[in-house]
Parts: structure tokens; sequence; C-alpha cells
């Protein structure tokens, strides 16, 4: 499967990866998501009997889809001149506005002319139908000419999000998390929730945060910062009728793309909090840093460039990667708070 990850920054992160990144109207990033594919399991999926569109001798037809309240997901099949790739899809409703999404892009390895779109909605549809259209860009790179762009009408049903306000706490390390609620449909769940942080920093929830919904379960999809004490009023966001229950502390969004149609329980893991990496690290950190690299083995450097920043790896452990050594980096920044926060709930009546 190729790959091709780009992504927004402003306040909301949008982590869905298939082959190629598409966010929300509003982007963080935060590294290493569990990544979307085609072998993510959703249900089953159903045929959709539209006639082909062809443009400049490239055939577009959508196959089949699936839809609920957080999750659509189409496959398409695309002939013509070889190099095609489908870009930008996008979904708009019965007043041709665009629905707000995240969305990875993919194709299936034994169908070079099959693609998946896998979008995630910023806020769970409200509707029973969804009567609009699906759009998208087809390129070819072998061909210098603008994208054919395809739209297709839809009219199919969206199966319902079962709503749950848990107001569970944990207080681990000296951090108390409050899982205040979760939304749940069969193909994904979206977690709220809210935490004390270590410092007035960045803190985010760690790349190895993993939810289990019965018997299946899966590690983080999205995150989406929707309140902050120390960051002033930066809109909520989430559903319209949700409103932070703490006033101090950060409060999220978590999405992962497992569900159930019938939750009877759930457990989510927390190992870690992270911070994020600010744009320059002070000098001092950095000197202190390299000297506990150096003793576990690690010799690495910290260079700034131009709008961002890479590591260089002088020398590493025998066996270690670079992206293990990276860890231990963040690590001895004092960029990592560890838990783990566990919170476990029996969802059946």
């Amino acid at each position: 499967m190729k790959t091709k990850p780009f992504f927004t920054s402003i306040l909301t992160l949008a982590l869905l990866t298939a082959a190629t990144w598409g966010g929300y109207a509003l982007g963080r990033f935060a590294p290493d998501p569990e990544p979307l594919s085609a072998t993510v399991p959703i249900p089953p999926l159903t045929p959709l009997y539209l006639p082909a569109q062809t443009q400049n001798g490239i055939t577009a037809s959508l196959e089949s889809y699936y839809a609920d309240a957080s999750r659509l997901y189409f496959v398409i099949h695309i002939e013509g001149v070889e190099g095609l790739f489908l870009d930008s899809p996008s979904l708009h409703d019965s007043k041709d506005q665009e629905i707000n999404t995240a969305y990875g892009v993919g194709n299936f390895d034994n169908d070079p002319s099959a693609f998946f779109v896998d979008f995630t909605p910023a806020e769970s549809l409200q509707i029973e139908r969804l009567n609009g259209q699906l759009s998208f860009a087809v390129n070819s790179s072998g061909v210098n000419s603008a994208p054919e762009t395809f739209s297709f009408d839809l009219n199919i049903p969206v199966h319902p999000a079962r709503m749950y306000d848990l107001k569970q706490t944990v207080s681990t390390n000296g951090v108390e998390m409050l899982l205040d609620r979760v939304v749940i449909t069969p193909a994904y769940t979206q977690a709220y929730l809210c935490y004390t942080k270590p410092t007035s920093a960045d803190w985010m929830i760690g790349q190895y945060a993993r939810l289990q919904i019965n018997e299946k379960s899966s590690g983080l999809s999205e995150y989406a910062l929707l309140f902050d004490s120390d960051f002033g009023d930066i809109g909520k966001g989430g559903d319209p009728d949700w409103t932070p229950p703490v006033d101090n502390g950060r409060c999220v969004k978590i999405g992962f793309p497992i569900g159930d149609a019938n939750p009877e329980t759930l457990m989510l893991t927390i190992p870690a909090l992270e911070q994020s990496t600010p744009e320059v690290i002070p000098d001092a950190e950095l000197v202190k840093a390299y000297e506990i690299l150096r003793a576990q083995g690690i010799d690495m450097e910290w260079h700034i460039i131009d709008h961002g920043a890479y590591p260089e790896y002088k020398k590493l452990p025998a066996g270690m990667s670079e992206q293990e050594a990276y860890q231990m980096f963040l690590r001895a920044l004092g960029y990592f708070h560890d838990g783990p926060w566990v919170i476990a709930v029996d969802l059946r009546p």
C-alpha cells in the first residue's frame, strides 16, 4: 500500500491514516497513530448500484459502502491509463454543504484499480440517512494534466451511535483522569476524557493508548483538543450538547477504529501522557538529555531548520531502531509522564 502522509496544524488532531492523510478543518499532529487501512475490521459492506462515470478515458464506479454516525467507508474502482490515484475526497449533505471529516485513502494490494475512502466526521452525524454526494479527484502520475473530478449522489442509511455518560475516574502518579462520555457505533468509538496535567505544558494522551470493546482491541486513531484551562478559550468542539465537566485541566476527544452494535464491556488503557515537542528545545535541556542518552549508548543531535527540526543519530546500540531512540530522547527530556491509567466499564443495562 502506498503512503503519502500530510496534515494541517491548528487545534485538533485527526489521525486517520490509510495511504493518504486527510484532516479536519482544524488539525494537529501527534506521532505514530494506529493506522487505518483496508485491513481494519468494519461491518459488512453494502453494494451500490450506481452508473459508472467516464471522463477523458478515466472510468470511476462506486462499488460498496458502510455508514454509521462516526465512520463512513466506500470502495471505488478507477480504470483508464496507468498510474491513477484517488485524491481529495469529500462528503456533502443535502444542502450541498461539505461535511467536516478526516479521511484515509488507499488501494487494495490485490487490485490496484480498487480504492477505499475511510471518513470520520468531526462531529457524530445526527441523521438517519445521508442524502448528498461523495466527490473525489483522480490524478495520474504519468500524465501532465488537470485531475478529473467525479461526484456520485448518495441516499444511504446511517447507523446511529450509542452514547454513554460514564463519569468514571481513576488517579495514577499524581494525575486524575475522568472518562466522561463514550460514543460507540458498530465501527468506531470516541471517548471524552478530562485530566489534570503534570505541568502547564501541552500534555497529550500517549500514542500507545488502547481501547477494548467486547473482544475487539485497537490503538488510537484520533485526538481532538476540546478544553484546556491553561490555554484560554479554544472553542469546545465535540458534540453540541457537551460542555467541559471540569474547571481546571484538559479535556480531549480520542477516537478508535473499533466499535460494536451491542457493546457490553469497555476498557480504556493509557500507559503515559506525552508532552508535545516544542519548536525550540532549550539548550540546557538538550545538554542534559544528551548526557542521559550517551550513558545508554545513544549518540544523537537535535537540529533546528526552517519551519521544523530533526534528530541526527550518530550511534545507536545494536538492535535499537531510530524510532526507539527517539522515544528515549523524549523520555530523557522529561516529555513522558507514566501511568498507567486503566478504566474498565460494564456497559450492560
